[in-house]
């Protein structure tokens, strides 16, 4: 893992509890057991009792968490996935919160129904997942690829495409679909949060900082920079410099 990227360690290992989680805006990329496991908004992530895991914060965002106990173990491992019914899954999710947040003083026994309810509409979406294994592992090979070559400002979509066996518009609809943001901006995220930390923590001139992270124009990097920031490069970095 890059130095630059942000790394927050979290564990559930004394936790008697299964967690799932449903991402409603952000990005964040869980790393569980040496495998990449993407959070993007729609991606419902599952971690047994006992999961250590950590992640980096491509994008700020929320989230919503359901805890649960079981009589019995259940053989699951974690897992993150997008299905054609996240929306409505979703909806299950900020039902039982509701639910949750009504019975503060007493248990509402509607808690445990909807929640069995929610894990059999992610069984059943699973099972009509449109996306077999096979293009899913191709998406996260490119998106890596992404992020070992962001310094590449000559890297093209149609080559990344390629040289993961599809089509420029098969490649967008497919990382959309999993990542929930297309490649390109996935990409400029990438090379956004790489600066940040670039401009924090050393002394490179920002003419260097936009080389490095694929931006071969200073004025267009201080743009994007300054339009998805909302402060240019040179301002983040004396308001985050220690």
């Amino acid at each position: 893992m890059n130095s630059y990227q942000q790394e927050i360690a979290t564990t559930l290992e004394n936790s008697r509890y299964h967690l799932l989680i449903y991402k409603i805006s952000g990005h964040v990329v869980f790393h569980v057991n040496g495998e990449d496991m993407d959070f993007s908004p729609g991606t419902i992530c599952y971690f047994p009792p006992g999961t250590s895991y950590n992640f980096d914060r491509l994008e700020r965002g929320e989230a919503i968490h359901v805890g649960f106990e079981t009589f019995e173990p259940v053989d699951i491992p974690a897992f993150s996935a997008k299905f054609r019914a996240s929306e409505q899954i979703g909806l299950q999710f900020q039902k039982i919160v509701s639910l949750g947040q009504a019975a503060i003083q007493s248990f509402d026994y509607r808690i445990i129904a909807e929640t069995y309810q929610l894990m059999d509409m992610i069984e059943r979406a699973a099972r009509a997942n449109p996306l077999s294994h096979q293009k899913q592992d191709s998406i996260h090979a490119a998106a890596e690829y992404l992020k070992e070559h962001l310094s590449d400002s000559e890297l093209k979509l149609s080559d990344v495409a390629g040289i993961h066996g599809m089509s420029v518009s098969s490649f967008r609809s497919q990382f959309t679909q999993i990542y929930g943001i297309p490649p390109i901006r996935y990409l400029t995220i990438l090379r956004l949060n790489t600066a940040k930390s670039l401009l924090v923590n050393s002394d490179k001139s920002t003419a260097q900082i936009a080389g490095e992270c694929g931006f071969n124009d200073q004025f267009y990097f201080s743009r994007c920079f300054k339009e998805n920031l909302g402060v240019s490069p040179t301002e983040y970095r004396k308001k985050h410099f220690y």
